[in-house]
């Protein structure tokens, strides 16, 4: 009951097959999961850049609301210094 030599070959080549289909398939799933990781972290980037957004128009009004004041705070200290002159001047 011996095997003839070309059942061998077919049936190795049959195994080295197997372990390639299988080794394809490990890729596969870990290119899959670097796939998903990499999404992920599309939509975490752009959930951080949404949230930045906001934080920077909203540094933008501060920015000019404390504009506003420091030229009402000069303006009402030169009026009060022009006052002051006028009063003085008129004694």
């Amino acid at each position: 009951g011996e095997v003839p030599e070309g059942v061998e070959k077919i049936s190795s080549s049959i195994n080295e097959l197997a372990s390639i289909i299988k080794d394809l398939s490990v890729l596969v799933i870990d290119q899959g999961t670097l796939l998903d990781r990499i999404d992920y972290n599309v939509e975490q980037t752009s959930r951080h850049m949404e949230d930045g957004l906001g934080q920077l128009e909203q540094a933008e009004k501060y920015q000019k609301s404390t504009r506003f004041m420091t030229f009402v705070i000069c303006a009402g200290c030169v009026i009060f210094a022009l006052v002051v002159v006028i009063i003085f001047k008129h004694r």
